[in-house]
């Protein structure tokens, strides 16, 4: 940007023009369709709005930066805190079952702990 600092006024006025540029468009836009059949006007309408649907669609599905975090879980401590909350019941009723999740969760738990630990220096060694 040459050394420019964006400002709130930079910023605005950008927004300003994107907006004008957007009324513009749809202006043109309502006098295709307005100029079209009556009968073919809902078609159109439904037509445009599909495919600016469809394009922006496109530009918003550029892929992002990599996540580092498991997006459909918590990790393995979120795991050993699920695993001792149903093995406490079972414990009661079906006790060698309880006793195994139990395990579990100490396991996923301590899995939990040493992992973060042990991955810097993985990535370090590697």
């Amino acid at each position: 940007m040459n050394g420019e600092r964006r400002t709130p006024e930079m910023t605005e006025r950008r927004q300003q023009e994107l907006d004008a540029q957007v009324e513009a468009l749809a202006r043109q836009l309502a006098t295709v369709i307005n100029g079209a059949g009556s009968g073919q006007r809902q078609d159109l309408r439904e037509y445009a709005l599909g495919l600016i649907r469809d394009e922006t669609e496109i530009v918003d599905a550029t892929p992002g930066p990599a996540q580092t975090s498991t997006p459909n879980g918590g990790g393995p401590l979120a795991t050993a805190v699920l695993l001792a909350l149903a093995a406490l019941p079972l414990l009661l009723l079906f006790a060698p079952v309880g006793l195994l999740l139990l395990g579990m969760a100490a396991l996923m738990a301590l899995w939990g702990v040493v992992a973060p630990a042990i991955r810097p220096r993985l990535r370090r060694v590697g």
